[in-house]
């Protein structure tokens, strides 16, 4: 039985205005700033040759707060650009086929991160804030802005904000960098408030500043702050175990974009063991992703449904999805005939087995059954400090300006 939808309050727009809106967000989930990471979506898209589900996209929170009639959605997309409809107007699709990964990664030069934005403010405002040409200068082309959250879903003032270039990322982050811009109640009218200053002081009652930092800077910064954190940590009375709980936090939030997760898939049933599903990858250059490993497998004609991995390790798990056209054992004998590169190197598959495998399984188990009973999805990842699972961010995936719920 298809589980019933929460309930939403449909906005009263204008119809051209709804129809523009609607336009923009199934734009949106199909852009390479959001498919790619949206491992919800993409597994779909992936699977039907490119094609969606049009009752799928509908089904989305933003999408069913404009709209809950089927027909206005495919009316709406027949004067998109970027996204058209099958023959009978069931399913959706890009106009363009996604880019090589090489391409893709590319676009990750292009964020900013953000941190000291309001716990009050709202992604319309965000998005208003950072597309206001009176503020910036360069002034921006917001692509998507991800609003991270944490695992109570609790947003904290962090905010991934991808630009057209990695040009205008590095101009705008060298201007305004760390306590030199500063937030106002985010509306799109008010821009006085926002300012590079000089240094001096301000009162309390005037926003606060907040800090803008490219990809390779907040990288930078945060390693620097782990590491004095982790010190920290080591000195005190809590020793060894204050140490992997940093560990522990740092391996779950290694996913460079993660955000919120507003829009979730109906809970998956239990899974069960198969064997020649899970493929260890050996030799991974220090620049390599989850998206990455994800579209390599996809390069070889196999479908992953997860990848336990930690940016800058040179090992990964990856588990098939059950539906892969390919076995473990064989995309890992095709990538050993292809010696297909990943980030430069050629790196080694193999398909785990015997304890090794019925160990990764147990794991998994344990942990789907652990999330279950707290009340969670169902974890993708392995327990015992090992699953890395993230959820999908701002207005560039779900939980985004875009989001869906």
């Amino acid at each position: 039985m298809k589980k019933e939808l929460p309930p939403v309050e449909v906005l009263d727009l204008p119809p051209a205005e709804r129809d523009a809106r609607i336009r923009k967000q199934v734009e949106f989930y199909f852009s390479n700033s959001n498919l790619p990471r949206d491992n919800y979506l993409k597994n779909i898209y992936d699977s039907n040759d490119g094609w969606v589900p049009l009752t799928d996209v509908a089904s989305f929170k933003r999408m069913r707060q404009l709209t809950q009639d089927l027909n206005v959605v495919r009316e709406a997309l027949k004067e998109s650009k970027q996204v058209k409809l099958n023959e009978d107007g069931s399913k959706v699709t890009r106009v363009e086929p996604l880019p090589p990964v090489e391409e893709l990664m590319m676009s990750k030069n292009s964020l900013l991160f953000v941190r000291g934005i309001p716990e009050s403010a709202t992604l319309d405002q965000i998005e208003s804030f950072f597309s206001d040409g009176a503020r910036f200068d360069p002034k921006p082309t917001v692509k998507a802005v991800r609003m991270k959250k944490d695992k109570k879903r609790q947003f904290h003032g962090n905010v991934v904000v991808e630009v057209e270039s990695e040009e205008t990322a590095k101009a705008i982050a060298e201007k305004y960098g760390e306590n030199k811009l500063k937030w106002n109640d985010g509306s799109a009218s008010s821009s006085s408030s926002v300012k590079v200053e000089d240094g001096s002081s301000s009162s309390s009652s005037e926003p606060a500043f907040i800090s803008i930092l490219t990809r390779e800077q907040f990288f930078k910064k945060r390693k620097e702050e782990d590491a004095e954190r982790n010190k920290d940590k080591m000195n005190t009375d809590e020793g060894a175990a204050g140490g992997k709980k940093g560990q522990k936090r740092k391996a779950e939030r290694d996913e460079d974009e993660a955000g919120d997760e507003d829009e979730k898939p109906a809970a998956r049933p239990k899974p069960e063991m198969k064997p020649d599903m899970v493929v260890k990858v050996t030799g991974l250059g220090d620049n390599t992703t989850r998206e990455q490993l994800k579209d390599y497998f996809s390069q070889l004609g196999a479908q992953a449904a997860w990848v336990e991995f930690s940016q800058g390790e040179t090992t990964a798990l990856v588990r098939l999805h059950e539906e892969s056209p390919l076995s473990a054992s064989k995309v890992s004998s095709s990538a050993s005939e292809q010696k297909k590169e990943l980030n430069g190197k050629v790196p080694e598959l193999s398909a785990i087995t015997g304890e090794e495998e019925q160990k990764y399984w147990q794991d998994y188990l344990e942990t789907f059954e652990k999330k279950q009973a707290e009340g969670g999805r169902g974890g993708s990842g392995r327990g015992r400090g090992r699953g890395r699972g993230r959820g999908r961010g701002g207005r560039g995936g779900r939980g985004r300006k875009m989001q869906r719920s």
